[in-house]
């Protein structure tokens, strides 16, 4: 019975190990898939207040935009 448990103890402790050793290495791994994840947040609320600025200065909700985007385009336009 005592050997029994020594041995259940001694497989307990090879696979607490290759956990730690995974939980371990994938600390960089959720760092960098945190970093990827805000960037992306950023990008995408940047992008949907640009459109929603766009859109509402198309329909003229909010005045000056149109002429700031008119001016936008017209560089634009001349650089290419």
């Amino acid at each position: 019975m005592e050997k029994e448990l020594v041995e259940q103890l001694k497989t307990l402790e090879k696979e607490l190990k290759s956990i730690h050793a995974a939980v371990e290495k994938s600390y960089l791994r959720v760092f960098v898939t945190g970093l990827v994840y805000g960037g992306g947040i950023a990008l995408g609320t940047v992008f949907a207040i640009a459109l929603a600025g766009w859109l509402l200065s198309i329909f003229g909700v909010i005045p000056g935009i149109g002429d700031i985007a008119d001016t936008l385009q017209t560089v634009i336009e001349n650089d290419s």
